[in-house]
């Protein structure tokens, strides 16, 4: 390879040391030597010693976009929740009869108007259905507690699951005493699952109530409408009182198959 002066741009030898033209000396370049094992290794070799970095090793750069794959170490949960990470405190039996209590007198309200005048216009169609029982003041009295019933039971089985998947997540009983329904983590629940929770309920509870009702005594009018009334909140307390007290979050069974909860807000 020829040498160039930087002086005069004279081509000399390769072998020359000073430029033939100007008397320069010609500056000798320098050959490249292979770089080996320019970064240390960071791990065992198969078969070789383990090389260690000889200066600190520098702290890998911040990437804000891998923020949440960082291993930041996630909230405390308490035992039976799946992801809520804030305290909650389950509410227990007392205090949901007592919600129970107050939908009742709710649904009452709007429930008694309305089967007074279903009652009204099947004024015929009950007095026909009844004559020749020898006891129609009694039979009338058995009807009209039945439409009233009836008529309950149909605005209950809208009015508690509309009310717990709305944004309240909670019926007029349960905002008054502070309570409201939820998933297992936390979040609000669905009209299906709060139908089905309400629909579980209902059959348990029902099953105890009509359990009580077979001890009372329905030789009158007054009897039957009073203990038609006050087995209803009974077989709903025994009802929780069961479920709940054998749960440590306070869930019911309908609770624990439709994954939901009542905790206060």
């Amino acid at each position: 390879m020829a040498l160039i002066c930087s002086q005069c741009k004279e081509n000399n030898p390769d072998s020359a040391i000073m430029c033939g033209m100007c008397g320069i000396r010609l500056i000798q370049p320098v050959a490249a030597q292979p770089v080996q094992n320019p970064l240390p290794q960071r791990g065992p070799v198969p078969g070789g010693p383990v090389n260690m970095p000889s200066g600190p090793v520098p702290a890998p750069r911040y990437n804000p976009q891998m923020r949440n794959q960082q291993s930041i170490p996630a909230p405390l949960q308490r035992p039976g929740m799946m992801g809520m990470s804030a305290p909650v405190e389950p509410v227990g039996a007392w205090m949901r009869w007592l919600a129970n209590i107050l939908d009742f007198i709710v649904v009452a309200i709007v429930a008694i108007p309305i089967s007074m005048l279903m009652v009204a216009l099947l004024a015929g169609v009950i007095a026909s259905a009844i004559s020749g029982y020898g006891n129609d003041s009694l039979f009338g009295a058995i009807f009209a507690i039945f439409i009233f019933f009836l008529t309950m039971g149909i605005i209950y089985f809208f009015y508690k699951p509309i009310m717990e998947s709305s944004k309240l997540q909670a019926t007029v009983g349960k905002l008054i005493i502070g309570a409201k329904v939820t998933d297992e983590d936390g979040g609000q629940i669905g009209f299906g699952k709060a139908f089905y929770r309400y629909f579980l309920s209902s059959l348990l509870m029902y099953i105890i109530y009509f359990g009580l009702l077979l001890l009372c005594n329905f030789t009158d009018a007054p009897r039957i409408f009073i203990n038609l009334l006050a087995n209803f909140p009974l077989g709903y307390q025994i009802y929780l009182g069961v479920s709940i007290g054998s749960n440590g979050m306070k869930q019911g069974f309908h609770d624990r198959a439709a994954g939901t909860m009542v905790v206060r807000r």
